[in-house]
Order: structure tokens, then sequence, then C-alpha cells
């Protein structure tokens, strides 16, 4: 027992690997951010492999001559020219010279002005009767609409209003206009003005006059919809504010329901925005499901309704994405980059793709072995070679609403027999229990492999066992998928057999535990993330698959 454990301490020692192609950690999706023009920002990448990956970045599809050795990129007086895509490529070379470069998942940068000026409109008066409504529009720039817009009136010096101060009856919507769901005389006799306040600024819009005719007799005006939000297009997974606002005396309350009149959920997906009084739904996450009518009706006796038509579509979604692939050398590879549409979106169109981040030109490619299908979703290359094909591949995929981005690594091992592992750790132990015996299988390099058979003198005769073919080697982050059967604990190692490199193994795998009808099932232990499947074809049992 104690020798047996001791070889395969031995082997993890000795086991090494000759690369490991770049493999992001950060971007690991694409995201957008939005940057105050002349701000600082840095864009932040970080890559495993072996050896370490050098690192630069692309603008936009082109070459930014800067560099880090960190992999952030930091740019600093950030203008309009700036906007755009922006890609990490992390590069390192394995043993035999290939080269591969990785490219990251897209970050969008999107530049906004700062308010640094506001041309006013001519002043504007308005007169209203007491409890008729009165909306004032903000005539800020559009700039000025990524600050936050508030109100003031003169009393006589300039005030900022208190919009909850007021229960509901006065109230900003997302453009900035500033809603009297009703007047009264007090609203009257004063100058009205919008304003935002940047870091070094604070500009006021035109101002508005308004004089409010006082009468005796409180009248009742029936519920109006006013303002609301008009065909709003989402994508998956953004947050979506849909407002209504709607006038009357007394104040209307505002209700929000599915077009079919079911109420909507209190969950923290479904919110109404607090301070809103009713008039602005949030809804966070949103699935290809949530689109659809929404219904927004505001009652003080008398009901109006609205609808809001929400659209809510997506990128193109992955059906079978580009992923690392390992391959034996002379072997055909294949890389699928294939997606689809959700919804009522336009399909997707032609994968575009890349080899090391150059764009592949299916028409005038150059090498016959390079073969892609009808829709460009699969590349085939057949008879890969480990000096030139142990690169990365990339593909983008676009329809109506963005587009996808894929990269995928073909690591090309020597020979056509060799392990196929792909992580830092060579070694992978699978255990079989039947009744009472676990065998332990060792996969390790062809290195180790050969050195071991020259040392191993066995004292037995291979056991039969029902260990089925395993010629896969895949590599998972973080937990390995669960086992096939659970290991029992009277289940004993069983020491001091194995199977002979140059011997005909098929029929060790057709064994059942004399005196009983249970035959053996694997159950798999890993190590590094790594785990074995089995094979898919008629492949005998890889040669490198030893019994201890």
């Amino acid at each position: 027992m104690i020798g047996t454990w001791s070889m395969v301490l031995f082997l993890t020692l000795c086991s090494c690997q000759d690369g490991a192609p770049p493999a992001f950690l950060e971007p690991v999706e694409s995201k957008t951010l939005s940057v105050a023009e002349n701000s600082d920002v840095t864009l932040k990448c970080r890559a495993t492999g072996h050896p370490t990956p050098g690192y630069r970045w692309k603008h936009n599809g082109r070459r930014i001559p800067e560099c880090s050795s960190s992999g952030d990129l930091t740019l600093t007086n950030v203008s309009a020219q700036h906007k755009g895509d922006y890609q990490c490529m992390a590069e390192n070379e394995d043993t035999y010279g290939a080269t591969a470069v990785a490219a990251s998942q897209p970050i969008t940068l999107n530049i906004y002005s700062q308010c640094k000026t506001w041309r006013k409109s001519n002043n504007s008066r308005f007169v209203r009767q007491e409890f008729q409504y009165l909306a004032l529009e903000c005539d800020c720039p559009p700039e000025c609409l990524k600050s936050k817009i508030t109100w003031y009136r003169s009393e006589p010096a300039l005030t900022q209003i208190n919009i909850s101060r007021y229960e509901g009856r006065l109230h900003i919507d997302k453009k900035g206009t500033l809603h009297f769901i009703y007047t009264t005389a007090s609203d009257g006799g004063t100058i009205y003005q919008c304003g935002v306040t940047s870091p070094d600024h604070f500009l006021l819009g035109r101002k508005y006059e308004v004089a409010i005719t006082k009468i005796t007799s409180p009248p009742t005006h029936p519920s109006r919809i006013r303002s609301q939000t008009v065909q709003p297009r989402f994508l998956v997974r953004q947050t979506a504010d849909l407002e209504c606002v709607f006038s009357g005396h007394p104040t209307p309350v505002t209700t929000w329901k599915y077009i079919n009149g079911t109420t909507l959920p209190h969950t923290r997906k479904f919110e109404l925005v607090p301070g809103s009084f009713g008039r602005r739904l949030r809804i966070r996450n949103l699935a290809i499901d949530d689109g659809g009518r929404y219904s927004c009706s505001g009652s003080n006796g008398v009901t109006d309704e609205a609808h809001v038509d929400v659209t809510v579509t997506s990128k193109p979604v992955w059906m079978k994405p580009l992923t690392d692939i390992t391959v034996p050398e002379g072997r055909v590879a294949h890389l699928s980059c294939k997606t689809g549409s959700v919804g009522r979106e336009s399909q997707p169109g032609f994968p575009v793709w890349y080899n090391n981040g150059n764009e592949i030109n299916p028409a005038s490619t150059g090498d016959r072995r390079f073969q892609f299908s009808k829709d460009r979703s699969v590349l085939t290359i057949v008879k890969v070679k480990r000096s030139v094909d142990a690169v990365c591949f990339q593909c983008n995929v676009s329809n109506g609403a963005g587009y996808v981005f894929g990269n995928g690594c073909l690591k090309v091992t020597k020979g056509n027999r060799g392990p196929r592992t792909v992580s830092k750790t060579t070694i992978l132990i699978a255990a079989v229990c039947s009744a009472s015996l676990v065998f332990l299988a060792v996969i390790f390099t062809t290195f180790i492999r050969r050195m071991w058979k020259k040392s191993w003198k066995s004292e037995h005769p291979p056991r039969r066992s029902s260990l089925p073919a395993y010629t896969d080697i895949e590599y998972r982050q973080g937990t390995p998928p669960p086992p096939y059967d659970q290991i029992h604990l009277q289940c004993l190692p069983r020491e001091g057999e194995m199977l002979d490199e140059d011997r005909d193994n098929t029929s060790v795998y057709d064994y059942t535990e004399p005196g009983s009808d249970v035959r053996n099932r694997p159950s798999v232990v890993s190590q590094g993330g790594m785990y074995l499947t089995p094979s898919e074809g008629e492949d005998d049992p890889p040669s490198y698959l030893s019994l201890i």
C-alpha cells in the first residue's frame, strides 16, 4: 500500500508540461464603461499561461503602441477619440516555438461630455388656474442629461425644490421635466429654473415665470395620462425603468399590471422606485419573457390607462461556443462557433474568424488544411501540426442587437496516442469500485510512462476488470462533475497489477467479481480539476492507462 501511493506521489512530482496557452482571468465577460470627458480610466487585464503571457491591447481592431507588463491599460484625459471597443491580447510561446495569442472579451468605452455650457432658450411665462396641470421642460443640452437634474424657484433667493415635501403633487421625470400634477396658489408668483451640478460648474436653464389664478371652489379633474415611456428596447440582463405620469385632482394613484390584468409581484425584480409615488416601475435582470405590454393606470375616482410595449432582445446566444481543445498531432481539429438568436431578433450573420487575432479570409486562406462549414460556424483543420497550429482562434458573431466574441486555443500533443492533459498537473487518479475492490488508474505523461515501463516488473498477470475505455482528459474550472458511482468506505485499494502497454488489453474490460452479479462501475476521483470521459468511438483502451 505504501509503495503504491509513493509511486503516485513520485509521478506527481515528476510530471511536467510543454506549455499552456493564455487563459483570461479578467475580463471574463464583455462590459461597457461610461467615463466623463477629460477624466482618467484604467482597463484591467489578467491571464494565466505557461510561460507567463505578455500583453498588448487593440482599440477598434487596431493595435495600441503602449503596452504594460501587468496587462493594465491606463487612458488619461480621455476624449471622444477614445470611445469604442478595447481588447486585451495575451501572448506566449511554447517549447516548440508555436506562439499562441488569446483575445479577451471586449470592453466598450463610452465617453460623455461634462455639462460646461448651457445655451439658454428664451424665457417663458405660464398662467394657469388653480388645480390645473402644468409641465415645465428642462432645456438642458443632451450631455447634461447624464447629470442629476434638479429644479429651483426664487423665494426670492434661488432655492432647490424638495420634491418629497409635496407628497406626490410634483414629479420630475427621467427627461428632467417638472410635472405639477395639479397646481395650487402657492406655486405661482415666482420663477422656476432647472439646473445641473458638475464637478467644476453649476449651470441653470431658462427661466419660467408662473402665475396661478386662485379659484374659490376646488374642482375635480379626472385622471389623464400626460407622459409615458414610449416603445423602450432593452438587452437581456439590463434594468428597465418604465414611467407613466397622470394628472388630475385629487392626485391619481398609479398602479402597474401585466397586459392580461395580472398584478405584478412584489419582488426585487419588480420594484416601484422609491419617491416616485408608483409612477416609475423598475424591472431588474431582464429576461426575454419580460418583454411585452405593461399596463399603467391612474385613478382618482376616474381611471385612465396607458400601455408601455417593452422589447427585450439579446445579442447572439451561444449554442456551441468556441473553447480550448486538445488534439494529437496529425489528427483533425474541429473548432465550433455556433450561435442563435432569441425572440424576434434577426438571426446572426456568418462568424468572422481570427487566428491569433488576425482575421482569416475563408476565400483566400492559402492553406487547404483549413476548411469551413457552409455557414462558417465550424472551422476544421486537417492534419494539425504542432509547430504551426498550436495557436489561439477567435470568432465574432453579430445580430441586430450586438455581437459576441469567442476565444479558444488549440493544444497539439506529440504523437497519435499521447496523453491529452490540459492542466498544470498531469496526474489523475480514477477509481473503480466493485463489491470489495478499488483499482487505481494513473494517467501520466509519455516520458514518465516510458520510465515506469522500464523499471516495472509485474509479479502477477493483468487482472480482468470492467474498467471502460477512457480516451480523453478534460479540464474544468472549479468543482469537477459528480462521479459515476460513489466509492464506499469498505472498498480497499488493490496493489501490484497493471496493464501491459504492448499487449491486447481489450478483454480486460469485461470482468465480473466472482460470486457476484454486480459489475464494476467506474467512479472518478479528480486532481487539479481534471477528469476522464468515456470514449465516444471504437478506440482500444489508451496505451497510457495502467492499473496499479
